[in-house]
């Protein structure tokens, strides 16, 4: 669960790749509470990433990716 993740005000995708670096994961699913669409922009380019909303999430994702973030707004 990451908390404290908010839509960025420009696309940058190195913020991002950065975060991922640090979590260390090869194929990650970044599920957010509603759409985002800059963070969609952010992370369109890292080779094995991916963003969601919570409410579009499928199983197939889900097991597609090898590591699950999920930010706190989207849990509740």
């Amino acid at each position: 669960v990451l908390e404290g993740l908010s839509e960025p005000e420009r696309p940058k995708t190195r913020p991002m790749a950065e975060l991922f670096g640090k979590i260390g994961a090869d194929k990650t699913l970044l599920v957010t509470a509603s759409h985002a669409p800059l963070t969609y922009l952010s992370v369109r380019n890292i080779k094995g990433a991916g963003v969601r909303a919570s409410r579009d999430l499928n199983a197939h994702e889900v097991l597609a990716h090898g590591t699950l973030v999920v930010t706190a707004d989207a849990l509740g």
